[in-house]
């Protein structure tokens, strides 16, 4: 599905050595000396092995250095090396014990644990504190600038003045740095949110002037005051009657929804539960849990463990799920959530015929690094009854395709164009509306009174609903904001695995292409990507007419070099 980036947080580039060995804050040398030139080499050393892959070695090297140094440079360093490389827990041991001791009036010190809390704990008030005190240190701090005012935007973003409040401290970062690449996507991001903000004022006077969308149109008698929304069932086709030229012209060219029956190659279907953790049980994941605020609703844990690891904390969850005993919180609840499967020995897929000239596979491999977003799908995604990814759409305007394998999804999608009406942070790529915020029967998705007064611009939309069970596929069009429940099936133990990958094609590559550079500002592969199919010479155009079901894995990895027909 994609997981896309929220709006960009960077560490400033390493300092460089003479900074660190000249720090403005002598260390205290634990009785021996340590001259500047012996100690340039041991940090040289260390950031050798950082180069040559070696980062446990290099952090033990920085660490003995600051043990025996004491050196709040050197600690600065291993700080940021530790957070880089994804050891957290370590960054944030170093960091706090310099902002307690010799770096405490350190606006880089702040700003990076300012970056902890954002990022790592979804911390966001304490976040603001942080980058606050950073600016007050250094009032020229740009990054720090650019975090705060783009928090605050995002953090507030249903109120013009805070939004405009964010907008001030990022345009001042500019002023420090007028070509800081950051700052300036997330002026954008922020210039957008005010047009959704403005746009939203207008959508809801003209909605309570109208009687045409009174609420009475909406409300169901069974429901009491809730207030329900339009549903129609999503398309369902039998893929031995629909070709892949009427598929692109009633479904992907007019951005509209459908689940396909019959038209799963049977060497996905073989990607099974069984298959995955026989393949791949030894490869390391990190699973999510429910997190309001964060996309889709959904937070990584921080804890990576084996796929076999995950599967069982899963089954567990399923087991208690379907015995009727107290459900885990859902804070806890493991979901394993698009995570790639294209690197571990799977006997290689086919790709049905529908999604299989996907314009990302005509960029050479040479262009992009690997495990890029062009080698990243099929993934899987994995999970109980009643985990549920809320209300989110899937990054850089790419197309989505979902086969389940087991179990059922139940998805609730919305046409792109009621978008403003759904109350969508453009900061964060969040949504101010929940599942929680609604009753779903057999017939009805009704919003519960309260939301009616949270969220009154979804009483104006209509939804799009469908269950897709074992073998089955569905085709979500780009920028289609959808929700996803995971919902009891007939075998009764819970359990949901789905496959996934995203795409591009002729009526999305602009848009696409055009995402994927703004994303180039601190993604290299997504840059690379974009760069490519921006080309003038590059193949935008698909075959209607190819024929086959599907086709194989090295053709559909091959369309850099040979077309498919």
């Amino acid at each position: 599905m994609g997981w896309p980036a929220r709006h960009p947080i960077r560490l400033k580039v390493i300092l460089s050595l003479t900074t660190l060995l000249t720090s403005k804050h002598p260390p205290a040398l634990a009785g021996q000396p340590h001259s500047p030139e012996a100690l340039e080499r041991r940090v040289a050393a260390a950031q050798e092995l950082v180069a040559a892959g070696d980062v446990p070695g290099a952090l033990a090297a920085l660490e003995d250095i600051v043990s025996t140094t004491g050196h709040p440079g050197i600690r600065m360093l291993t700080a940021k090396v530790s957070f880089e490389h994804g050891e957290l827990a370590r960054s944030r041991h170093h960091f706090e014990l310099l902002a307690q001791g010799a770096m405490s009036e350190s606006a880089e010190v702040w700003y990076s644990l300012g970056v902890l809390s954002e990022r790592v704990d979804l911390d966001f008030d304490t976040a603001e504190e942080r980058y606050r005190r950073a600016v007050h240190l250094s009032p020229h701090h740009a990054e720090a600038l650019t975090n705060l005012g783009t928090l605050m935007a995002r953090t507030r973003s249903d109120t013009v003045a805070s939004v405009e409040a964010g907008q001030a401290l990022v345009r001042q970062a500019l002023s420090v740095n007028p070509v800081d690449p950051i700052a300036q996507r997330n002026d954008r991001l922020i210039r957008r949110q005010l047009v959704e903000l403005r746009k939203r004022t207008e959508v809801l006077a003209a909605v309570q002037s109208s009687e045409e969308h009174g609420k009475k149109k909406y409300t169901d008698p069974n429901e009491g005051d809730s207030v329900c929304l339009e549903v129609r069932p999503i398309a369902r086709e039998d893929a031995s009657k629909l070709s892949f030229k009427r598929f692109h012209q009633d479904y992907v060219s007019t951005g509209t929804p459908v689940i396909i029956t019959n038209g799963l190659p049977a060497s996905l279907v073989g990607w099974n539960l069984e298959a995955i953790e026989e393949h791949c049980g030894d490869t390391l994941a990190n699973p999510r849990v429910r997190r309001p605020g964060a996309w889709a609703g959904l937070a990584a844990t921080g804890n990576t463990s084996t796929l076999a690891t995950v599967f069982h904390a899963i089954r567990a969850a399923a087991s208690a799920t379907s015995a009727a005993a107290p459900p885990s919180p859902p804070s806890i609840t493991p979901y394993l959530f698009d995570h790639s499967l294209t690197e571990c020995g799977l006997p290689p897929p086919e790709i049905p015929v529908y999604f299989a000239q996907d314009l990302l596979q005509r960029v050479p491999p040479t262009v992009v690094g690997q495990g890029s977003f062009r080698d990243y799908w099929p993934s899987v995604f994995v999970g109980h009854a009643g985990t549920v990814s809320e209300l989110h759409v899937d990054g850089w305007c790419s197309h989505f395709w979902s086969a389940m394998i087991r179990g059922r999804k139940r998805w609730t999608l919305f046409n792109k164009k009621d978008t403003p009406r759904l109350y969508r942070n453009h900061l964060s790529g969040t949504f101010d509306v929940s599942t929680s915020q609604f009753s779903q029967t057999a017939e009805n998705l009704c919003l519960t009174p309260t939301a009616v007064e949270q969220v009154p611009l979804m009483m104006g939309v209509y939804a799009q609903q469908g269950e897709v069970g074992p073998g089955e596929l569905l085709f979500v069009p780009a920028q289609s904001p959808h929700w996803v429940e995971n919902v009891p099936d007939h075998r009764g133990d819970g359990l949901s695995v789905g496959l996934a990958a995203n795409f591009v094609d002729s009526t999305n590559v602009k848009c696409a292409t055009k995402a994927l550079m703004a994303m180039g500002v601190d993604n290299a592969d997504a840059r690379a990507l974009g760069a490519a199919m921006g080309a003038p010479d590059f193949a935008r155009e698909i075959n209607l007419e190819l024929t086959r079901p599907h086709y194989t894995w090295a053709e559909y990895k091959r369309q850099w070099a040979e077309p498919l027909h």
